[in-house]
């Protein structure tokens, strides 16, 4: 409606769409001033809703390319607040996820997204956890397919260890062993088979 006094329009619009009004003013000597304004009405905004909650798994090396899933009145401004890998980014204005993680893990990413719903009623911003796994490079295990040879009740040792990948060993086995030679761990990376052979062949 139009204050007549002050020519403030005011109210609620149950309608969305433009409208052309035309408001004419009357002054004390009896002119009157016609104009013409545009007024728009929009949709209500809405809160803002991030669908996604994970990311493709990846391995490390791999870039990160997945796009948030989300609802809401535009714009949304995103951002990561806890969680983000070393090496992975978050745009703001898009959702666009880009990057290369530099580390392995199971990482929870926390991100919240605002708009103007947000200005308006709710100032507190949506918040999504969202997972992402990262996998190690799986290592190699450096070592000839034939071993050096060994002597019958001579001691004996040879090294192996892990290359090029990321991930560590937790464990060592070994199956086909000849009596008297063992694996034992040195460290993550590296194992020794070693003992006193005392039986000959080819194992």
């Amino acid at each position: 409606k139009l204050d007549s006094e002050s020519g403030l329009i005011s109210g609620k619009p149950k309608k969305t769409g433009e409208f052309s009004v035309t408001v004419t003013a009357t002054t004390s000597a009896g002119t009157t001033l016609p104009v013409t304004v545009i007024i728009t009405v929009n949709d209500a905004p809405t809160k803002p809703s991030i669908k996604t909650s994970k990311l493709t798994q990846i391995t490390i090396g791999d870039s990160v390319t997945d796009k948030l899933q989300y609802s809401g009145t535009e714009p949304i401004t995103f951002e990561a607040i806890e969680g983000m890998p070393d090496g992975l980014y978050l745009d703001s204005s898009t959702g666009q996820f880009s990057g290369t993680p530099t580390e392995a893990g199971n990482f929870t990413i926390k991100v919240t997204a605002r708009n103007i719903y947000n200005d308006l009623k709710d100032k507190d911003p949506t918040v999504k956890k969202i997972k992402l796994v990262v996998m190690a490079v799986a290592p190699k295990i450096d070592v000839p397919e034939i071993l050096g040879p060994a002597r019958v009740n001579e001691p004996y040792s040879t090294t192996i260890t892990l290359s090029e990948g990321t991930a560590q060993a937790t464990e060592w086995k070994a199956s086909g062993l000849p009596k008297g030679l063992t694996l034992s761990k040195d460290s993550q990376y590296r194992a020794y088979i070693s003992g006193t052979p005392t039986k000959a062949g080819n194992f």
